[in-house]
């Protein structure tokens, strides 16, 4: 009451913010998802890329373990050797680009001769198509991987190899992979 008798007026307190804080906290949240959101497509790129690592590492050691203990169908020794013939790209290529770009799992495109030689398979569903590759199967294969993690027709290729050493008769490999456009 003595405020109105001096023609004052009481404080009152600002309820909001103004126009030019709230356009400031827009622009930092702009700022800040423009720099995450390639960052963040990059590493769940790099996640399905993963999957391939993992599915011909299975590739080359089912080979390996088919040449250090392969079938012998008579009494007379077989030389060993990698199995054979070439087999894949399985799935086909073309087959990949629904369900988010996965590949569906379907058993029966596993049960080839080839495919149950290396104990390979792919229960899930995936990203990639898989080939497994051999030239002459007394001296070694490539295990490869190919898939179109985006669906733009561009593809990315993985590659293993394996080797017999000529010295030893054993089986050699690189645990290294070979890339082509990883991450396309």
């Amino acid at each position: 009451m003595i405020a109105e008798a001096n023609n004052e007026r009481l404080p009152t307190l600002d309820a909001g913010f103004s126009l030019i804080e709230l356009l400031t906290c827009v622009t930092l949240i702009g700022i800040l998802a423009s720099i995450a959101l390639p960052a963040f497509s990059r590493y769940i790129r790099k996640a399905k890329v993963s999957e391939a690592g993992e599915f011909l590492k299975k590739i080359h050691d089912g080979a390996r373990t088919y040449y250090m203990d392969a079938p012998q169908p008579s009494i007379m020794p077989v030389e060993s050797q990698y199995p054979e013939p070439s087999v894949g790209p399985t799935p086909a290529l073309e087959s990949c680009c629904g369900q988010g770009g996965k590949c569906s799992p379907r058993q029966s495109q596993w049960e080839t001769e080839v495919w149950t030689a290396l104990s390979f398979s792919v229960p899930d569903p995936h990203h990639y198509s898989y080939a497994y590759l051999t030239g002459d199967p007394a001296v070694g294969f490539t295990a490869r991987a190919i898939g179109d993690l985006d669906c733009d027709t561009m593809t990315s290729t993985f590659e293993m190899f394996g080797t017999v050493n000529p010295a030893t008769g054993g089986t050699t490999g690189r645990g290294i992979i070979r890339s082509e456009r990883p991450l396309e």
